[in-house]
């Protein structure tokens, strides 16, 4: 993922989700960029979270991005592997309980959690998709950035909603 524009697109997603939660199904995907360092283990984390405990992936991306100012390439440049995981297993605990022993289990190399990662990177990339945020609707590339604003999403999504009165 890419720190800046994800995060900077998270809270007007957010918002949108929480207007047309009822009329919405959204789907997160994370999209690790190779020149993030820590990227893959973002989204490793994330599928081991939500392994773990479902309802707090979206409590643990707010986290994350409230945090990933601690794990950019140069904050963790003299960090090794374990190091940083377990940063991000300390952030995690606070917010959603995982255990240490659970959370650096499942972030090891060869794991299911890896495989699922790598998997998931692999269909993006077959799906042209090359960085992040990207936004797909029903299965279909959008435009949209991370300047979309509340109602430019509104504008969008419109169509395909039931109508609403309000």
């Amino acid at each position: 993922m890419c720190p800046l524009d994800s995060r900077d697109a998270y809270p007007t997603v957010k918002r949108v989700l929480k207007k047309y939660e009822d009329s919405v199904h959204f789907i997160l995907h994370l999209f690790p960029l190779p020149y993030h360092r820590n990227a893959f283990l973002a989204a490793q984390s994330l599928k081991v979270i939500a392994a773990f405990n479902s309802s707090a992936v979206f409590d643990w991306v707010d986290v994350y991005f409230e945090n990933f100012g601690l794990f950019t390439n140069q904050a963790t440049a003299d960090l090794s592997f374990l190091e940083i995981a377990q940063s991000i297993q300390i952030i995690a605990s606070h917010k959603v309980g995982i255990s240490r022993d659970e959370f650096l289990a499942g972030v090891q190399p060869g794991t299911d959690f890896d495989f699922e990662t790598r998997t998931s990177w692999k269909y993006a990339c077959s799906r042209g998709i090359t960085g992040a945020p990207v936004f797909l609707l029903n299965g279909v590339k959008i435009d949209a950035d991370e300047s979309w604003t509340e109602q430019q999403w509104h504008k969008l999504l419109s169509p395909f909603l039931p109508s609403r009165s309000s």
